[in-house]
């Protein structure tokens, strides 16, 4: 894989699959950038939807009864756990678990819509990728095969080129 074979001189052409990306995925690099975009986006998501389970269990179940204070903000995970039990015990307290399991309950399934809906768009964005690369590929390979002179069509057998034509565009 990464090596194809050059028909007219019979010895093999290294052609590394990075150089092959970059020669025809340049046109589309705006699907590519909305398709990275929306991927991480969607792992985003999916991590506050799991992230969001655990105070629903220790609400449900009554296994926690730490006390949380508010932090002042960092980037440190610990801080902003903390500063998000500390809301959730604050927001119990408050208005009850009731409430609050049913506020986080409906968090959860918003941030599910979200993280499904980022990964419905991260497939409609890369399909007309993958199908322009096709494209683009299949009206190369096209060009190619008019261009060869006849000689090349009368010592390879008729069977031979097109299979090699189908399998390596499909690959």
């Amino acid at each position: 894989m990464g090596f194809t074979e050059c028909p007219m001189e019979n010895k093999k052409v290294k052609f590394p699959f990075i150089m092959l990306i970059k020669r025809f995925v340049g046109p589309y690099k705006g699907y590519v950038v909305l398709n990275v975009l929306c991927n991480l986006l969607s792992t985003v998501f999916s991590l506050f939807s799991f992230a969001l389970l655990i105070p629903i269990l220790e609400i449900l179940f009554k296994t926690s009864n730490a006390v949380y204070e508010y932090m002042p903000f960092s980037w440190d995970m610990t801080v902003i756990k903390n500063n998000a039990y500390c809301w959730v015990s604050h927001y119990i307290s408050q208005n009850g678990p009731m409430n609050t399991l049913m506020l986080l309950s409906v968090a959860l399934i918003v941030l599910t819509f979200l993280k499904t809906f980022i990964s419905y768009l991260a497939s409609y964005f890369i399909i007309p990728m993958r199908s322009g690369i096709v494209r683009d590929l299949r009206n190369q390979l096209y060009r190619k095969v008019v261009d060869l002179h006849i000689g090349f069509f009368q010592k390879q057998r008729k069977g031979d080129i097109m299979s090699r034509m189908l399998g390596d565009v499909g690959e």
